[in-house]
């Protein structure tokens, strides 16, 4: 079997076999199919991971894992409603003992829910936990990151 390149700005780059017999191009594009499909058909196995992240109770691993006091980002995920940025950015600084204007914040909009990002300071983890804590509790908040 001997492949061909076919120059040419429209085809480019395109191949085809000569020297070969109807039965064995026939088995040639039997196989081709099937490496097709085995390649484009494979299932993705979904693992559900173990979860051993911390816990907003104050039990978790931001005890062990942080040295204090720390810089963190913190990343809430919410509805785009109201000034939702400022109240997070407010009552996140109240919590760690911070001016609003010592604390970075950044956002992003995606249509009906919007992804804050906040620098914060923390002396301690149970700084951290409380923040968490304190944010869970307002309607809005979709995620806490």
């Amino acid at each position: 079997m001997a492949l061909h390149h076919i120059p040419g700005p429209i085809i480019q780059p395109a191949y085809f076999v000569t020297s070969m017999r109807s039965r064995d191009l026939s088995v040639f594009m039997r196989q081709a199919a099937h490496e097709y499909h085995a390649c484009h058909t494979q299932r993705v196995r979904t693992v559900q991971p173990v979860m051993d992240f911390p816990n907003i109770d104050g039990t978790g691993s931001f005890r062990n894992l942080v040295e204090y006091p720390c810089t963190l980002s913190i990343k809430i995920i919410g509805m785009n409603e109201g000034a939702f940025v400022c109240d997070m950015r407010t009552l996140c600084a109240e919590m760690t003992g911070q001016d609003e204007s010592d604390v970075p914040v950044s956002w992003r909009d995606r249509g009906r829910y919007r992804a804050i990002t906040l620098t914060l300071s923390f002396q301690d983890a149970d700084q951290v936990y409380a923040v968490y804590a304190a944010i869970d509790q307002d309607p809005r908040v979709k995620f806490k990151l």
